[in-house]
């Protein structure tokens, strides 16, 4: 079981495609696959051109999902209130 959403944040200047999973399903696909179809109906559907994850530096799982998705990090972004948070950045 997990969550993936597509908002826009506050405190990011683009759209943000967020996920969570429960640890019971990590390592079985689910986060990419539903990641991914997020990613695509964005920029498919939406017309979105940008989109940012912000995950946090000691949350390994997602940070190797965002690489595998090819995500790109972004250092000059930081979210003020959450200084631990790397900022990626999905391209269409």
């Amino acid at each position: 079981m997990g969550l993936v959403s597509l908002n826009t944040a506050i405190t990011l200047p683009h759209p943000e495609l967020g996920w969570i999973l429960w640890d019971a399903f990590e390592g079985q696909g689910y986060a990419y696959e539903a990641a991914s179809n997020a990613r695509n109906f964005a920029f498919e559907i939406l017309g979105w051109t940008d989109l940012l994850s912000g995950i946090h530096e000691d949350n390994h799982a997602s940070i190797r999902l965002a690489e595998r998705m090819q995500a790109e990090w972004v250092p000059s972004l930081r979210v003020p209130e959450e200084p631990e948070t790397r900022i990626c950045r999905h391209e269409r």
